[in-house]
């Protein structure tokens, strides 16, 4: 015999409490009872025992092996869900009571099937209607597509169907989701990623396919309110005073640093705009790099530029001491108020003791002269190290002693 193309799910709606000669409202099986009232769907008819609770059930035929059906009911309790994983009779957990709306919808199809409601709303009735029909056939199902209109979109947005299935969209106009849905099926489109400086709504976001295409989900991006978040990160191995900027923009203010550790500049930046962090002024005998110095501020704060500092170069100071004569003295030198240098003879080039890191500051002055000496001025003797210093120059001559002439009478 040959298979019709529709198999026929038939559910009837069985009483599952009556109205007994007690009087108590008790529930009772189906046909346990004379004062037992079945329920089922209609779109009239009422309940004459307001006590009474019914159970939705029925059968199904046609799954096939290894397949399964969802079913929900909408009812004024909630959604009552079923799952059918093989033939033969079924029913939904909730007790209905007569005249309670019942709304039939289909869940998960079984792969490969197309299954169609037929008189699947109406109320729970008090008499024997059996008029809810699922019927299924194994011809592959027809699927529709789920989409509807962006508007504002600045960026790139990511929307999910059902809590998955991600569809990129890159600019305003028509949109569709790359997963189509059989009819019956419910959707429910959210937003899984906004695009930077925008927040996206999603209007008309849920519903149920009815034997047609989806236009009606409704988009709308705007302009989020600038936010700022702060830039920093962390200084390793600091020694004296840093002082960092953030040129991006123009320039943010300076802000100096003394101490190893955490760090935060003084000026935050908006959310999207550029940073762009770089050292101003070395500590003094350091060397300090800066990793992941730069880039586009995002959804929260810059917390991951390293700052690491180590011992620089070192640089001698130098002064030449011009002589005119063989001296019969002493002349003595300092730098920065220490560090004497002590010249005799007839003067040369002579080296400070202690060297000076990049950015360190020299001052050359004289300290001591010996009787019957006379030093000018320290020529070049003060500025700060960016290498060796050689310029420094002191002339010493004989001092002019002041003779007076004889008086004539």
């Amino acid at each position: 015999m040959r298979h019709n193309a529709y198999h026929i799910l038939l559910v009837s709606l069985f009483a599952l409490a009556g109205c007994g000669g007690n009087g108590s409202g008790q529930s009772s099986d189906a046909g346990s009872g004379s004062g037992a009232l079945p329920g089922l769907i209609s779109a009239s008819g009422g309940a004459t025992n307001p006590e009474a609770r019914y159970v939705i059930s029925g059968q199904v035929t046609g799954l096939m092996p290894g397949q399964s059906l969802t079913l929900d009911n909408l009812s004024s309790l909630g959604t009552d869900s079923v799952q059918v994983t093989g033939n033969g009779s079924f029913q939904f957990q909730n007790r209905e009571a007569a005249g309670a709306p019942v709304n039939i919808r289909l869940g998960a199809l079984p792969d490969g099937e197309t299954c169609q409601i037929t008189n699947g709303q109406g109320t729970v009735s008090t008499h024997n209607d059996n008029s809810l029909i699922i019927a299924c056939t194994d011809r592959p199902a027809q699927t529709f597509q789920v989409g509807g209109v962006v508007n504002g979109l600045d960026g790139v947005l990511e929307l999910q169907l059902n809590g998955a299935d991600t569809t990129v969209i890159q600019g305003d106009g028509n949109f569709v989701m790359n997963r189509s849905l059989y009819d019956q099926a419910t959707y429910d489109i959210t937003v899984a990623s906004q695009p930077v400086g925008q927040t996206c709504t999603v209007n008309h976001a849920e519903g149920t396919v009815q034997s047609a295409d989806v236009h009606s989900i409704g988009i709308t991006c705007e302009d989020n309110q600038p936010v700022s978040f702060s830039v920093g990160g962390s200084i390793e191995g600091l020694r004296g005073t840093l002082v960092l900027q953030n040129r991006a923009s123009g320039g943010q203010p300076l802000t100096g640093f003394v101490a190893s550790g955490p760090f935060t500049l003084s000026a935050p930046v908006q959310e999207g705009a550029p940073y762009d962090v770089t050292i101003v002024q070395q500590p003094v005998g350091q060397i300090c790099t800066i990793t992941n110095p730069g880039g586009t501020m995002g959804h929260t704060e810059v917390s991951d530029i390293t700052v690491s500092c180590a011992a620089g170069p070192t640089y001698t100071v130098s002064v030449r001491v011009l002589i005119g004569f063989t001296m019969k003295g002493v002349v003595v030198l300092q730098n920065n108020n220490s560090d004497d240098i002590r010249v005799t003879g007839d003067g040369g080039t002579f080296n400070f003791p202690t060297q000076l890191g990049v950015g360190a500051t020299y001052n050359v002055t004289i300290k001591q002269v010996s009787p019957g000496l006379q030093c000018n001025k320290v020529r070049n003797g003060s500025g700060v190290i960016t290498g060796n210093v050689s310029n420094i120059e002191v002339a010493c001559v004989a001092a002019v002693t002041n003779v007076s002439a004889p008086s004539s009478r």
